[in-house]
Parts: structure tokens; sequence; C-alpha cells
């Protein structure tokens, strides 16, 4: 029999918090430090294209 090692509960200060609402904060959190780095070097302009003609 195969385990997997994937908690049902995330325990932080005495808080339990479901996996899915950790990872979502995380990817969030992620994905604001991305848009502000990409902001910053103005990168963004190589990835949207928009023409307004």
């Amino acid at each position: 029999m195969v385990t997997l090692f994937s908690p049902h509960q995330i325990v932080l200060g005495g808080f339990s918090l479901p996996p899915l609402l950790v990872s979502g904060l995380l990817a969030l959190a992620c994905t604001s430090i991305t848009i502000r780095i990409l902001n910053k070097v103005r990168w963004h302009s190589f990835f949207c294209v928009t023409t307004f003609g």
C-alpha cells in the first residue's frame, strides 16, 4: 500500500488551515511579487501586446 504524505490540515499558531487556502495565498503572493518585478524593469511590454487603432 502506497501512502502519500499530504496534510489534511496545516496548523499555524494554533489555527487549522486547509492546504488549498495556504497554497492559494502562496500563489497570490508569488504572483504579486512577479508583477511588481516585471513592472519595475518594464518587461511587461514584451509579454502583452496591445494595439489601439
